[in-house]
């Protein structure tokens, strides 16, 4: 059974859960509600952020859909589609740019281990050119 946001009491609310326990403690359904923020007249957003992880079946197919794939689903227009879309790109580029921050890369192989499943998730055929000096430090990084 779904609740509308305004039936849950305030405490429950996933806004106010964030404020007060932390994202960690929320599930990925409360999450994607809360970046939603609104749904269609008739379907709770907590409801529609369900349908969204029950048609893609997992959070790593649903933050691969396109923007059209996303369109697809009752109650998520195209600007709600480019701001859950924005959002996945944010976190997958900060993810990104953790683990590069920690990875050394002393042979080629560690190069492929470190971008493989970035490039995995491309749809489109890319060309990425790094290049580092003695000290390891990164001093180029080139994506067309």
């Amino acid at each position: 059974m779904t609740y509308s946001l305004l039936q849950l009491p305030v405490n429950d609310r996933p806004r106010e859960r964030i404020l007060r326990y932390g994202p960690e403690t929320m599930s990925t359904q409360e999450l994607i509600a809360i970046l939603l923020g609104t749904a269609i007249k008739g379907m709770p957003v907590l409801q529609l952020a369900h349908e969204l992880l029950i048609k893609f079946g997992s959070l790593q197919k649903l933050t691969e859909a396109t923007i059209e794939e996303l369109c697809t689903i009752k109650g998520l227009g195209q600007a709600k589609a480019i701001q859950l879309k924005a959002a996945f790109s944010i976190g997958i580029r900060a993810s990104r740019q953790a683990s590069t921050l920690k990875a050394r890369i002393e042979h080629l192989l560690h190069a492929y281990h470190l971008i493989k499943d970035e490039l995995e998730l491309e749809k489109r055929e890319l060309f990425i050119l790094e290049t580092a000096v003695e000290d390891d430090k990164l001093t180029q990084s080139f994506e067309p």
